[in-house]
């Protein structure tokens, strides 16, 4: 089994900015809103630039709602690696310390025969 580690803290270092690039996409798209209609409807309506100016406005709603879904997505996955990391540590100075108690039966037995690590080098 592959050894993954996530720098949690450089992570959400990087995350916190995507808010900040969210709402510059969602100013572009209210620039969109607003060029649309500020245009002629002559102009508009000449080589399908009414058209165009709506696919574009779409495409840019689309990817500001895709930088969202990012960001509550990096959130999530980042507080779940935390929580587990710290399960698994536990459960590691557990196996330093001796026996685990298994939960379902109520058993106790080694921690190194449930469950096997790759080893720190």
């Amino acid at each position: 089994m592959a050894n993954i580690q996530v720098d949690v803290e450089s992570s959400r270092a990087v995350n916190v900015r995507l808010p900040s690039i969210t709402n510059t996409v969602c100013t572009v798209k209210i620039s969109l809103s607003r060029l649309q209609s500020s245009v002629d409807a002559r102009v508009l309506n000449s080589n399908n630039l009414r058209l165009r100016l709506r696919n574009a406005h779409k495409d840019v709603a689309y990817i500001e709602g895709e930088l969202q879904h990012l960001h509550r997505t990096i959130v999530r996955f980042l507080n779940q690696y935390e929580e587990t990391e710290q399960t698994v540590n536990s459960m590691v100075s557990n196996e330093n310390v001796g026996n685990v108690q298994s939960a379902p039966t109520g058993k106790r037995e080694k921690y190194s025969q449930r469950f096997s690590f790759p080893s720190k080098h």
